[in-house]
């Protein structure tokens, strides 16, 4: 699972302050949902016209987060401003959910074969154990 980061002062930081009122809370909601889309896909920050639509963005949310400094206007949507120094890049985050998995998988294997001393076939720890 990929994690998009929130600062806990992001309520009363100056760009989110700069944002209209009556438009505040679902320019904030926007970039919210959108942030924890675009890091569950992997897009570094990155998100398409047709996401912002389909989360209910609509053009005038999108020029309040522009013009107040959060988003950037791209290409066939927007990208996060500083996406990187605040979240893991897509590539960082992959190594560190397989780190993550194959460190648990041989937990496993400790726990359950070599606790037990079992060789279970399959299992690419116990395969590594010679006879």
């Amino acid at each position: 699972m990929a994690w998009f980061k929130v600062d806990d002062r992001f309520h009363s930081s100056r760009k989110v302050k700069r944002i209209p009122k009556p438009l505040r809370l679902a320019a904030v909601g926007l970039w919210t949902i959108a942030g924890s889309w675009s890091a569950s896909e992997g897009l570094d920050g990155f998100v398409p016209d047709y996401m912002i639509e389909d989360f209910g963005g609509t053009p005038e949310l999108v020029d309040a987060l522009v013009t107040v400094g959060l988003w950037e206007r791209v290409d066939e949507g927007a990208q996060f401003h500083a996406w990187t120094e605040y979240n893991p890049d897509a590539a960082s985050a992959a190594a560190s959910r397989g780190a993550k998995s194959e460190g648990g998988q041989h937990g496993n294997h400790l726990r359950w074969h070599a606790k037990r001393r079992l060789k279970v076939a399959g299992c690419p720890w116990c395969d590594r154990i010679s006879d």
